[in-house]
């Protein structure tokens, strides 16, 4: 082997090298906010009018016409679509108004004719095309989070010309539910939009923490297989879980027999798409878990209940549990880390980061 100038073994991250390769991708990108300009300005230019409500309608309406002409079915409720909403004079928003805002801006996104559901495929499109694919590279990951968040933003503030009572991008306004005590959300634009945009955008995303996170999952998933093959018995007791309080079966063909509800709903985390959604699953996961006191009233604390959340991830088999719970943690807003949430979060990052580390055999 011949080589001119240095080279670098096993090169570190800060090393020159390693540096000047980073700076170099930076200089060759271009930064989100200036991404895909033509796609805001034409909805921009139809909201900037004195009456944006007006102009939504009539391009409803020519929709709903050429639709017909064209001889195609309209499934959506237009009629619920043309109707100006009440709440776009109101200055503050609470919850029932925050509902209603997202739940017209679901319907205008399910809706063809409408403006907001074209800007939306186009910007949907544009991010599979430049990270989907045969691009697809764990190298895009950062510049595909950075434009997610730069759709967020800008597609908010177009949203809020509507809807002027909506708070500023990045302002912190909570709102409470009067049904509910302590049920608080915060409204920002990713709680609006995330909804919205996240189904469409989620299997290209993914696919790039799968790429990222594939040494470890691969290795999560090796571990998965061996260890289902045991008993709930020799599970639990090489999780040193205290199984004197459990009913189990001296059969040795015994498995699955504990905590099935929360496996059953650990496993519906592949089902869902927005952070808050995911975190709900999570929180319904650990809630199944402490229903569950044997046959004597258990005490749950966080020594004993990382162990059996350890035996529940085991047994719910879920694929790719790491890239999922790395993209949640990217995708989950500050405020979300706090509380119950956050806690029962970082527990289910805990059971998993100490399944690598546990012994792969089971005596």
């Amino acid at each position: 082997m011949k080589f001119n100038g240095t080279v670098y073994k096993h090169a570190e991250p800060k090393t020159p090298m390693v540096e000047q390769s980073s700076k170099k991708i930076q200089h060759y990108t271009v930064h989100s906010s200036k991404k895909w300009v033509s796609v805001y300005s034409k909805f921009e230019t139809m909201l900037g009018t004195e009456n944006p409500w007006n102009q939504i309608a009539v391009a409803v309406s020519q929709g709903r016409v050429t639709a017909r002409e064209r001889g195609e079915v309209q499934t959506q409720d237009l009629d619920f679509i043309e109707t100006i909403p009440d709440l776009k004079e109101k200055k503050d928003v609470d919850w029932a108004d925050y509902h209603a805002i997202l739940r017209y801006l679901t319907a205008a996104a399910a809706c063809a004719v409408h403006p907001f559901s074209r800007i939306l495929k186009q910007l949907v499109q544009a991010f599979n095309m430049s990270f989907g694919g045969v691009r697809s590279h764990p190298t895009l990951l950062p510049h595909a989070k950075e434009e997610l968040e730069s759709i967020s933003v800008q597609l908010y503030i177009l949203v809020r010309k509507l809807f002027p009572a909506l708070p500023v991008s990045y302002d912190q306004v909570w709102i409470s539910n009067p049904d509910v005590v302590d049920d608080l959300m915060m409204i920002t634009e990713k709680s609006l939009l995330y909804p919205l945009l996240l189904p469409s955008l989620y299997p290209t995303l993914f696919q790039l923490y799968i790429q990222r996170e594939g040494r470890l999952d691969k290795e999560y998933w090796s571990r998965i297989l061996r260890w289902n093959k045991h008993t709930d018995a020799a599970l639990l007791t090489f999780f040193d879980v205290e199984i004197s309080v459990w009913e189990l079966p001296d059969d040795r063909r015994s498995r699955d027999q504990l905590f099935v509800q929360a496996i059953y709903t650990l496993q519906r985390l592949k089902t869902t798409f927005t952070p808050v959604e995911k975190l709900d699953v999570i929180v319904e996961m650990f809630k199944a878990i402490t229903a569950e006191t044997g046959t004597s009233k258990h005490t749950w604390s966080m020594d004993s209940l990382l162990p059996v959340c350890m035996y529940v991830v085991v047994r719910a088999r879920v694929l790719q549990l790491g890239a999922e719970l790395a993209m949640l943690s990217d995708l989950m807003e500050t405020y979300l880390f706090q509380g119950e949430k956050g806690i029962m979060f970082t527990t289910l990052q805990a059971a998993y980061t100490q399944i690598l580390r546990e012994n792969v055999f089971i005596n």
